[in-house]
């Protein structure tokens, strides 16, 4: 990444993790999660349906995905840790995968939301790619895509009581692309594999040669 990316992204991670202190995904009851994703820096966001439309009217570089997941009220803890010298988010059930980034610098968060269900989320990491170097995703399509691409399958993130697609509205986004801050919340690197290849193509959708998985 480079420095005015990285940059970027720290600054409007910082912004977006003040933001978020007043509506946190922890739920309450069954609770329908969105991605969204950036394409400036191929991270996808997983995140409430007041995020996912009024994020593209916040910046040109984030756009809504049709992809959701229905999370139960209890289950196993989704953690969400923040990396302050990247900007980068990640979610993982993992209590020592959490401990662990917190004691080489990462920031504990919060639970973000419950695992619990039948379907399978499945992790897959880009060593190659800087903020969006992980992606999760319910499309055994998608996964398998983009392990034949070379990236490297990390195992289910957490599981889902249901998943599938929505229809994407039409909202107005900003003229100047940067002209108000976009978060980064989601899909950052964790600990890196130095055994995976593979690279983000910056292809449209997501910043795949496919298109983002629906469920």
């Amino acid at each position: 990444m480079n420095k005015k990316l990285k940059t970027l992204a720290i600054t409007i991670a910082a912004a977006t993790t003040v933001l978020l202190a007043g509506a946190s995904l922890s739920a309450k009851a069954d609770t329908t999660l969105y991605r969204n994703w950036n394409s400036a820096t191929g991270e996808h966001l997983y995140t409430s349906h007041y995020e996912w439309i009024t994020l593209p009217t916040e910046s040109a570089y984030w756009h809504m995905d049709s992809v959701t997941f229905t999370e139960p009220d209890t289950g196993s803890n989704v953690y969400r840790v923040y990396n302050p010298n990247s900007g980068e988010h990640l979610f993982t059930t993992s209590a020592y995968e959490k401990d662990s980034l917190v004691k080489v610098g990462w920031r504990y968060e919060s639970i973000a939301f419950h695992s619990g269900g039948n379907t399978p989320v499945y992790r897959l990491y880009n060593p190659n790619a800087g903020i969006g170097a992980h992606l999760d995703t319910s499309s055994l399509y998608e996964k398998n895509s983009l392990v034949s691409q070379g990236w490297k399958y990390e195992g289910v993130a957490w599981y889902a009581k249901s998943a599938g697609s929505t229809t994407i509205p039409n909202v107005t986004a900003p003229s100047t692309p940067g002209s108000s801050i976009p978060p980064t919340i989601g899909n950052a690197p964790g600990t890196p594999n130095p055994n995976a290849t593979g690279s983000n193509n910056g292809a449209p959708n997501g910043g795949y040669d496919i298109a983002p998985g629906h469920g």
